[in-house]
């Protein structure tokens, strides 16, 4: 990871933000009855499974900031046009993803579905084809997606190697939460060190007397699923494994020092 990649918290905002290979499979201008015009995409993250096969993750993204937008301006006349048909070059990127969500949504056959939802907030690489239009390296191997976001450790249960994790996004103060449920990649030293200190939350019903725990995670494998809800309606949840943690402040403690001092400052 990159400096850039370390940053979670910039211009007192709290990001959370997937970098992933992508394939775009369709862009398009929307123009809602009320508010401006924007570029939606539908693109497909890449993954490798552990059988060593391809994995792909629908996602649904909003073009967001001048970098993105600059570029799909320039090659508008070669968008893909169709997702279910489309028949032209293959369009591949590297690609930052901001305030990644979840939505759910009720299928045909009444069953819950869920997708990713987001704004492609960076072009790090683009191929179009065989043509390099973004970036200067490329490699064939496809890079494990990797989500980069701050929040809080609402529980750790140790039997069950389970975290219960509140990401939050948007501007500190006013930051929108985005509940996680986390399994453990191996030993995770800051998790260990937490158990052995007692440490450990119990969840959101006994945060009166959790610790505070606030953090930078790394996570892998994020997926999401929909189910019913208590009250019947779709909803959809997010999970993923947590392979390393960035920063950590317990009770106003820095347990684990990241590169952010703005990080810190906001916890």
């Amino acid at each position: 990871m990159n400096a850039t990649q370390q940053l979670q918290v910039t211009h007192g905002y709290f990001d959370i933000v997937m970098y992933a290979r992508a394939y775009i499979n369709e862009a398009k201008i929307i123009t809602p009855t009320k508010g401006p015009k924007y570029c939606a995409i539908n693109a497909s993250i890449l993954d490798v499974g552990a059988d060593g096969k391809a994995q792909y993750r629908t996602i649904d993204l909003i073009a967001s900031g001048e970098q993105v937008k600059g570029v799909l301006r320039g090659l508008m006349p070669r968008w893909p046009k169709d997702r279910m048909e489309h028949s032209g070059p293959r369009w591949v990127a590297d690609i930052n993803i901001g305030s990644i969500r979840a939505e759910a949504y009720l299928k045909k056959d009444g069953n819950v579905g869920a997708v990713f939802k987001g704004r492609l907030i960076n072009i790090r690489a683009l191929r179009i084809a065989d043509e390099q239009i973004v970036g200067d390296g490329w490699t064939d191997d496809i890079p494990p997606p990797t989500v980069v976001a701050p929040g809080f450790i609402n529980q750790i249960d140790p039997e069950k190697g389970i975290i219960r994790f509140a990401a939050q996004d948007g501007k500190i103060g006013e930051s929108e939460s985005r509940n996680i449920t986390l399994s453990l990649s191996g030993d995770i030293p800051a998790i260990r060190e937490l158990i052995a200190r007692g440490l450990v939350p119990r969840g959101y019903a006994h945060r009166a007397t959790n610790p505070h725990l606030f953090a930078n995670l790394a996570i892998s494998g994020l997926f999401c699923e929909g189910f019913k809800g208590k009250d019947g309606k779709p909803a959809a949840a997010l999970k993923g494994v947590l392979t390393e943690v960035r920063y950590l402040k317990v009770n106003g403690d820095i347990i684990v020092a990241g590169k952010s001092r703005e990080t810190a400052a906001a916890a």
